[in-house]
């Protein structure tokens, strides 16, 4: 009984104190749970990780993905107008996806020819077993409210969820949510992903989200920097017209013609800063004097490339954190 007791204590205390045990613990819950789903121990659809993502033009068409850990004989993504009875059927592709050591089977289906500020239903069907129905609106007009997060990564995602599940229960009305990157602390390490999935799930089936890829999701097991293949994989995105780049990114948008004040007045202030650098420089500096300075994030570079141009005798460092030049 000592023992046992000691047994108990010992996890508890792991538990509390090891972040990383708890996300490591409940991805092997969810392994056992598709597992049991797989072998028709529990009568529901191997489906998890289900999630609406961000297509070109929301108001026509969306993209719908899942997982499981075991693939599925024919696998059907049914949709229908909401209220409605008579069934569309979405054509479904299979990837099998293996990272990590660890293998899962990724489906897609693309619904097309949405009608503009129509609410639809959808499901995933396997067999006789179907998910419940679930809500999918198409956009309509240029009016939106969107839900923006930052980083996500963590080793235990309680606080992600205590920071993204209570603000979408604040706005229901969101048409889709945006998370910047680093969505996971490890791009290779599943548990992660499943971790992350785990929060954002019942938000994400109802809503799109707009992915964007971090520094943490190119690492791998051994914390060395990959293609960011976890992120390529799980997230289909539209196609930004470099081959490329395909499933990296969006698009680069900002700039001094799309850009607007985001862009100028960091512009503004950079360019301000290397004018005050040169003119320090060329009043209170002798010609033996070695000078450098130092910008820090994009919001400063324009300082750099004044100095570059107007006083190449300043050396000029730049440094950054970006984990995507879009961020």
């Amino acid at each position: 009984m000592g023992f046992l007791a000691l047994a108990v204590a010992l996890v508890a205390g792991v538990w509390h104190f090891s972040p990383w045990f708890r996300t490591w613990s409940l991805g092997k819950v969810d392994q056992a749970r598709g597992a049991a789903i797989h072998y028709d121990l529990l009568d529901q659809v191997e489906a998890r990780n289900i999630r609406q993502v961000m297509t070109a033009d929301p108001s026509r068409n969306r993209v719908i993905q899942w997982q499981s850990d075991y693939p599925v004989k024919e696998p059907v993504l049914e949709y229908r107008k909401a209220g409605e009875s008579s069934l569309t059927a979405a054509s479904v592709t299979e990837e099998k996806f293996t990272d990590g050591g660890k293998d899962a089977w990724i489906y897609t289906a693309r619904l097309e020819q949405l009608e503009p500020g129509q609410a639809y239903e959808y499901r995933i069907r396997a067999g006789k077993k179907a998910t419940e129905w679930m809500p999918l609106k198409a956009f309509a007009g240029n009016t939106f409210k969107a839900l923006i997060f930052p980083d996500s990564q963590s080793a235990d995602y309680s606080v992600w969820k205590a920071t993204a599940q209570p603000a979408w229960q604040r706005n229901p009305d969101a048409s889709f949510f945006v998370n910047m990157g680093d969505l996971v602390d490890n791009g290779e390490d599943n548990s992660q992903w499943n971790a992350w999935f785990g929060v954002v799930e019942p938000m994400a089936e109802k809503i799109p989200v707009a992915p964007l890829m971090g520094n943490h999701e190119t690492y791998d097991l051994n914390w060395k920097v990959r293609m960011p293949e976890g992120y390529l994989h799980r997230f289909a995105l539209p196609d930004n017209g470099r081959e490329k780049y395909r499933n990296q990114f969006y698009s680069f948008t900002v700039g001094s013609i799309s850009g607007q004040w985001d862009y100028i007045e960091p512009v503004l202030f950079g360019y301000a800063a290397g004018a005050v650098i040169a003119s320090y420089v060329e009043n209170f500096c002798t010609a033996t004097d070695k000078i450098a300075a130092h910008f820090h994030e994009w919001m400063t570079a324009a300082g750099g490339l004044y100095l570059r141009r107007h006083a190449p005798y300043v050396a000029t460092l730049f440094t950054t954190h970006a984990t995507v030049t879009s961020k």
